[in-house]
This record gives structure tokens, C-alpha cells and sequence, in this order.
């Protein structure tokens, strides 16, 4: 297991290019506000980055704005993170850590980010899959065993996971997967290799590892159908939000 994480250690100090470290040090030298929301939750926070550490896989954020309730955070939960500044776009999901103090006030620790995009155009949409609406997702033809576990986002290109317990023997970063397989709501099943690109072992609040991925040689009648299922998720969540909205009124 040391060695294991030792090894995750050297391979995401190494991962982080020069581009990617220009954008964080630009939004934390800049002071840029950053928009943070629990994958899990509902509800957008406020924050900004003040301190990147690549050498150590983390990043510290100011405490959020408004501040949430207790609990709301664990460690282990993940984070989608975005700004828009000066006419650019950066996007990328963070590990919430901890809370620790940086200079005499709050902060947050979270993992360097997992697929930092930034300036970008278009970038693929992400749904976020709630735990109460649980998918279920199996991997197969990396190793010895099967691993499954939930979805926690999806878009047309890419998937990220969450596998109850530490990564399964032949699972590692960069590594192929033969076989990522789940069912739409409507009982079809999507098929498609896939190239991890993150592997995040975490003990809190439970042993648990995040898995991130890119869909590879998908075929296109695989696509079409996870196309619709996107299109369908995001209609019935954004009908889901007009409601909550409604029946809120200002």
C-alpha cells in the first residue's frame, strides 16, 4: 500500500504541466474568485485559491462563501470548481482534503484539480449523477478482478466514478480499462473502453477510490445513445431546478 501511494505521489507531481500550473498561480496571484460546488449538493459557494502546491498534490481555498452548514462537507467529497475571468473559462474538480488555518484564518485543502480545462471554446458538458439516482457502473479487462461502483458525472467524452475501498489490483493511472459498462435510465446498456486519467485513493469519510476517465474507440451507435441520455438528464434536471425555483419565490 506505501508503495502504491508513493507511486500515485510521483505520478500526479509529474502530470501537472506548466500550462496547467500558469492558470492556477495566474487565479491565486490575481486573487479571481472561483465558484465551488459539492458534487453531491445542490448549492454554489464562493471562494479563491490562495496557495498552490504541486510538490505536495494540494491547493489551499479561502473559506466559502455563504458558509455551509456543518458537515456538509467530509473529506473525500469531491468538488466542481470553475471561473470565468477576463473573458476565460477554467473548469476542474478538486478532492475536498481538509480544513486547516493560512495566515491566522480558515482554509480549505484540496487535491490538485483532475482535468484542469481551461480557454476553451466548448467544453464537453458534465451532468452530475446525485447519489439518490444512482447508476450503477462496472469495470472489467484491467486485472483479475470486476469493480463496480457509481457514477458520479458523465459527459459524451469522459465518465468519473466512485469504487468503494482502495483501487482494485491492475487499476492504476494511464492504464486501459477493456470494458466500462452501465445502463441508462431507459435499461440501455453503454459500452466503451477507457483510459484513466485519475486515480485518487481516499480514507475518509470512508475508504474509497475516485476514478476519471475518457471514453476510447466507442462505437458511434454507442454515442448516439450516450448523447441522449446526457440531453435527457440535463432536461430533467433543469426541469428540476425551474421547480425548486417556483416554489421559492423571491
Amino acid at each position: 500500500m506505501f508503495q502504491w501511494l508513493r507511486k500515485q505521489r510521483d505520478e500526479k507531481t509529474s502530470s501537472y504541466d506548466s500550462s496547467n500550473l500558469q492558470v492556477l498561480n495566474k487565479l491565486c496571484q490575481e486573487h479571481s474568485f472561483i465558484d465551488v460546488q459539492p458534487t453531491d449538493i445542490n448549492q454554489n459557494y464562493r471562494s479563491m485559491i490562495l496557495l498552490v502546491q504541486p510538490e505536495e498534490n494540494y491547493l489551499l481555498i479561502d473559506e466559502l462563501y455563504p458558509a455551509p452548514p456543518q458537515k456538509v462537507l467530509e473529506p473525500g467529497n469531491l468538488l466542481d470548481i470553475s471561473c470565468h475571468d477576463q473573458g476565460f473559462r477554467t473548469r476542474f474538480q478538486s478532492s475536498f482534503l481538509g480544513c486547516e488555518h493560512f495566515e491566522n484564518m480558515p482554509a480549505y485543502r484540496l487535491s490538485m484539480p483532475i482535468e484542469l480545462q481551461h480557454g476553451q471554446r466548448r467544453m464537453n458538458f458534465r451532468v452530475q449523477i446525485p447519489p439518490e439516482d444512482f447508476i450503477r457502473v462496472s469495470l472489467t479487462g484491467f486485472g483479475p478482478v470486476t469493480a463496480s461502483g457509481r457514477i458520479i458525472d458523465l459527459s459524451n467524452s469522459g465518465i468519473c466514478l466512485k469504487l468503494m475501498g482502495p483501487p482494485p489490483d491492475g487499476l492504476h493511472r494511464d492504464g486501459l480499462v477493456g470494458n466500462c459498462i452501465f445502463k441508462t435510465t431507459d435499461d440501455e446498456q453503454v459500452k466503451s473502453k477507457l483510459l484513466v486519467t485519475h486515480l485518487e485513493f481516499n480514507r475518509k469519510p470512508i475508504t474509497h477510490t475516485i476514478v476519471g476517465g475518457k471514453f476510447m474507440n466507442m462505437e458511434p451507435s454507442i454515442h448516439k445513445k450516450l448523447d441522449r441520455f446526457i440531453a435527457k438528464l440535463q432536461r430533467e434536471q433543469r426541469r428540476q431546478s425551474l421547480a425548486a425555483n417556483d416554489s421559492h419565490p423571491i
